[in-house]
C-alpha cells in the first residue's frame, strides 16, 4: 500500500461489500497498520448491516477522530470507564444515526485502552450476547497491540484492513480481508485510480476462500435476506503524487501534522502541567513552622489518634512530641510531580472515627478502588476529621467516572461524593512485588490502617494510606501512625490501581 494514499480511498464502500459477505458474523475486530482506514470500513459495514440488525463500534484505538466525531454531548465516558469503573454499556452506546440501529462506543475518559481491557473476558460474554440477540459487535483495535491476540480469541474473527500479510493473525482468526485498491508502480507521473464495483468485487485475497460463498452479492443486495446495502458505483479518485516527490510529500506532510499536533495536544499538556507544578510548588512553600504548628494544635484536640478508624487512645503528649519532631514537610519523590494520580473521590468527612470506618469497610467489600481514611484537619472546623476517599486518578474525569458508578451501583447517595485533588499521600512500603501486595495492604489493615496498593510502572507495588490535597494537610495522620510506631513517607502518589 502507498503512503499517503489511503484517506481519498472509499473505505467506507469497501467495508459495506464485507457487510454483505459477513452477515452471519456477530462480534468481530476491525483492525490494521492504518487505524483510520479500520475505522472507516467499520463504519461502512456498520451503516450496511444496520439495515437490518443492530450495530455497536467500539473505539479501542484511542479517540479516533473518525469514530470520536460522531459522539455528541460532553459525556466522557466510554469502554475505559465501563471496564474499570463500572459504567453500564447502555450509558456509553452513543446513537449515531436517525433509526436508533447504530451506535459508537468512545474510548472515555482515559485516551488509551491498556491490554487488560483488552485481554479481559468480558468480551467473550458480550460477543455471546450480541449472538443471541442477533446484534452485531465491531472492535476497532491498532494492529499488533498487547492484547489484541487474545481479544481475537473471543470474538468470531478479525477483519483486516490493508496489507495483512505482516500483522501475523492466524488464518482461523482471520474472517476478511480488506486491501487498499491501490496498484503501485504504474506509471511514472501523478494520475487518478479508480476504484470500481468490479475492483470492490475482487478484494477477497487469494489464500482466503470465504465459508459458503463464491462470489459477492451484486451491488445494492445482501445475501442475507432483504439486506440493503450502499450502491458502490460511485467512484473514488486517489491521486498518486510522483515516485520523485514521494518521499519529500511525505516528510512535508508528517512534519505539519506533528507541529499542528503539539500546538493542539502537547502544548496545552505541557501548560497544564506546569501550572499543577507551580501548584504544588507554591503548596509545599507554604508549608513553614505556623502549618506545622497548626497541625500540632489539630493532633492536640485529638482525642484519639486512629488511621482507619478508633485503633485506641494515644496519649496527647505523645502525639505532640510526635508533632514536635516534624521538620518541613516535603515530599520525597519531587521529580514524580507531573505524573502524580492527583485526583480522587471523597466520599465521606466526618468527625466520628466509628462511622468513617464502617463506610471505608463497605466499600472495601465492595471492591472500590484504592479506599482508604484520611486523618485532616478541615478549616473552620475544631479537632481531627475522618475522610473517606476512593480512587487515584491522573485526570479528573476518571474520578468522575467513579464518583458516577459508585452513585449508580447506589454504593453510595445520588448527592454524595465529590472530585477532589489529591496529589499527597503516605507510603508505607515500596518495590513491594504484585503477587504480595495485596497480602502487605492487608497486614496494615488488620492492625486498623487503611492501606491500599498501587501498582508502579516498573511492576511492584506501592503501599499507601490516605490521600491528600497539600504536604501539610498529612500532618495530624502523620503524627498518628508514629505515635503507633510506624514510620510513613510523604510523597507523591504515583501509580495505579489493581
Amino acid at each position: 500500500m502507498a503512503e499517503g494514499t489511503t484517506q481519498a480511498i472509499d473505505w467506507e464502500a469497501l467495508g459495506a461489500a464485507e457487510a454483505a459477505r459477513l452477515a452471519e458474523v456477530h462480534a468481530l475486530v476491525v483492525t490494521g497498520r492504518d487505524v483510520h482506514a479500520a475505522a472507516r470500513v467499520a463504519l461502512g459495514f456498520g451503516r450496511a448491516a444496520s439495515a437490518g440488525r443492530r450495530v455497536a463500534i467500539a473505539d479501542l484505538a484511542g479517540e479516533i477522530p473518525e469514530l470520536q466525531s460522531l459522539v455528541k454531548g460532553d459525556d466522557p465516558h466510554g469502554i475505559v470507564d465501563s471496564f474499570h469503573y463500572g459504567v453500564s454499556l447502555n450509558r456509553i452506546a452513543r446513537q449515531i444515526d436517525d433509526r436508533g440501529m447504530l451506535f459508537v462506543m468512545p474510548t472515555g475518559s482515559e485516551p488509551e485502552v491498556d491490554a487488560e481491557i483488552l485481554r479481559n473476558d468480558r468480551w467473550y460474554r458480550l460477543a455471546s450476547g450480541f449472538r443471541e440477540v442477533g446484534a452485531l459487535l465491531m472492535l476497532v483495535v491498532p494492529a499488533g497491540v498487547e492484547g489484541a491476540a487474545e481479544l481475537l480469541t473471543m470474538v468470531d474473527g478479525a477483519l483486516v484492513v490493508g496489507d495483512a500479510s505482516t500483522l501475523g493473525i492466524p488464518a482461523d482468526r482471520t474472517l476478511g480481508v480488506v486491501p487498499a485498491p491501490y496498484a503501485a508502480g504504474e506509471g511514472t507521473g501523478a494520475r487518478p485510480r479508480i476504484v470500481t464495483p468490479a475492483m470492490v468485487a475482487s478484494i477477497t485475497p487469494p489464500e482466503f476462500t470465504p465459508v459458503g460463498t463464491d462470489a459477492l452479492p451484486p451491488a445494492g443486495e445482501s445475501a442475507a435476506s432483504g439486506l440493503r446495502t450502499p450502491s458502490l458505483s460511485k467512484q473514488v479518485a486517489v491521486i498518486d503524487p510522483p515516485p520523485s516527490r514521494r518521499p519529500y510529500f511525505i516528510a512535508a506532510a508528517v512534519l505539519v501534522a506533528a507541529v499542528g499536533i503539539w500546538f493542539l495536544v502537547g502544548r496545552p499538556q505541557m501548560e497544564r502541567r506546569a501550572a499543577a507544578q507551580r501548584a504544588a510548588a507554591d503548596s509545599v512553600a507554604r508549608l513553614d513552622s505556623a502549618r506545622v504548628a497548626q497541625a500540632r494544635a489539630a493532633a492536640a484536640d485529638s482525642s484519639t489518634a486512629v488511621t482507619t478508624g478508633p485503633a485506641g487512645p494515644a496519649s496527647d503528649s505523645a502525639i505532640i512530641a510526635r508533632v514536635d519532631s516534624l521538620r518541613m514537610l516535603l515530599p520525597a519523590n519531587p521529580q514524580d510531580s507531573a505524573r502524580a494520580v492527583a485526583f480522587g473521590v471523597v466520599v465521606l468527612a466526618t468527625n466520628d472515627p466509628a462511622q468513617a470506618l464502617a463506610r471505608w469497610t463497605e466499600q472495601r467489600q465492595q471492591g472500590i478502588p484504592a479506599g482508604t481514611i484520611t486523618q485532616v484537619q478541615l478549616a473552620g472546623q475544631r479537632g481531627v476529621w475522618y475522610q473517606v476517599m476512593a480512587g487515584a486518578y491522573g485526570r479528573a474525569p476518571q474520578a468522575d467516572s467513579l464518583l458516577v458508578s459508585m452513585r449508580d451501583s447506589t454504593v453510595i447517595g445520588q448527592e454524595m461524593g465529590r472530585v477532589a485533588a489529591l496529589p499527597f499521600a503516605l507510603a508505607l512500603e515500596s518495590k513491594v512485588g504484585r503477587r504480595a501486595a495485596k497480602a502487605v495492604a492487608d497486614g496494615y489493615v488488620q492492625r486498623e490502617v487503611a492501606a491500599y496498593p498501587l501498582l508502579q510502572p516498573d511492576g511492584t507495588a506501592t503501599i499507601y494510606v490516605g490521600a491528600f490535597a497539600s504536604p501539610e494537610q498529612a500532618a495530624p495522620q502523620i503524627a498518628a501512625l508514629r505515635a503507633r510506631g510506624i514510620s510513613p513517607t510523604l510523597v507523591y502518589r504515583t501509580g495505579r490501581s489493581f
